[in-house]
């Protein structure tokens, strides 16, 4: 091998190393937003408008029943889902801890 194909060896791994990186930051970039409930709880749609994730209950109704919310960790398509504090909601790579 000489040292022009060692150099083009060389970038095509350097290349293939920015890519395996890319998910790992994107992982560790999620934002945490704490929303504090006023009383027992609160639904999940009431709750993603609340906390401006949507911009109408339409909206929060569509992103749920396609599964694009995760409630505690799991796929939940229920609209009026109560959430309590404690519970966490996972949305677009942002999550709400619910205090």
């Amino acid at each position: 091998m000489n040292h022009e194909q060692r150099r083009l060896a060389t970038q095509k791994y350097k290349l293939q190393a920015k890519y395996l990186i890319i998910p790992r930051i994107v992982y560790f970039c999620r934002s945490m937003i704490e929303f504090k409930v006023e009383g027992d709880y609160i639904p999940m749609i009431q709750l993603l408008k609340a906390a401006n994730l949507v911009q109408t209950g339409g909206e929060a109704q569509i992103v749920v029943t396609e599964g694009e919310v995760k409630y505690n960790g799991h796929i939940d398509y229920r609209k009026r889902l109560k959430v309590r504090k404690g519970d966490t909601v996972e949305f677009r790579n942002k999550i709400i801890r619910v205090i």
